[in-house]
């Protein structure tokens, strides 16, 4: 396992932890990110968005399904089980994450997930 896997793997664990701080503090300052609907280029503007995301859904489970890591990138394809905390339901996301690390920090992330599909199953 590398630097970019080891790093990106932190992030989830601490980002489904809740401890989003901890997630952040792995980002570089002007981190970009983009994913479905949103992008960012900055550490700062990412927060509200996680912050969002967490206080909106609980992680019941993380599966990784393949890796390939060449360098300081990273692409990573993921299963993610989430409970919606108001609603108590479930849904499953499938994603493929495309990451890059430089000197130890996340300085590129791009998400891509079926988000109708996701809100479909809050339905």
């Amino acid at each position: 396992m590398g630097q970019t896997l080891d790093i990106t793997e932190r992030w989830w664990a601490a980002f489904m932890a809740g401890k989003l701080d901890e997630a952040a503090s792995l980002y570089a300052d002007d981190v970009s990110f983009r994913g479905p609907g949103v992008e960012f280029n900055s550490r700062a503007a990412m927060k509200p968005y996680l912050e969002g995301f967490a206080k909106e859904f609980d992680f019941a489970s993380k599966t990784v399904k393949s890796v390939v890591e060449q360098g300081d990138k990273l692409f990573i394809e993921i299963e993610l089980v989430l409970t919606h905390k108001a609603s108590k339901k479930t849904a499953k996301i499938f994603a493929a994450d495309t990451v890059r690390v430089v000197n130890g920090k996340v300085v590129a992330w791009a998400a891509y997930w079926d988000r109708a599909g996701f809100g479909g199953q809050l339905q």
